[in-house]
């Protein structure tokens, strides 16, 4: 197996995250208008982890070909920056709600 096509490996691994993360984007985008801080939330989690994705392609990639280098606290640091997109994301879904919430069951 070819080196280019080892490298490619990880990245067909890696697409259907690729993709997510650009289509939140751009439902983020179509939604900022209307929705300012949960598509801004959204935008800035589909956006960190999109960027921490591709880095960390670029590290395998790198490493395949001979740069070892300091991996281990780059990964560490890339996982814990995702945890934080993924945060944002999951925060997506609950500002600008209101806190009150009507009793469907009472008949006052």
């Amino acid at each position: 197996m070819s080196t280019f096509s080892s490298s490619l490996t990880p990245l067909m691994f890696q697409l259907p995250y690729l993709l997510v993360y650009v289509i939140g984007i751009v439902v983020a985008l179509v939604y900022i208008s209307k929705h300012p801080v949960p598509a801004t939330c959204v935008l800035l989690g589909c956006g960190l982890n999109l960027l921490l994705n591709l880095v960390t392609l670029a590290m395998q990639y790198s490493h395949s070909m001979g740069a070892a280098g300091m991996t281990f606290p780059i990964y560490a640091i890339t996982n814990v920056l995702r945890a934080a997109g993924l945060a944002m994301v999951i925060a997506a879904a609950f500002v600008g709600r209101s806190s009150v919430v009507e009793d469907p069951f009472d008949r006052r």
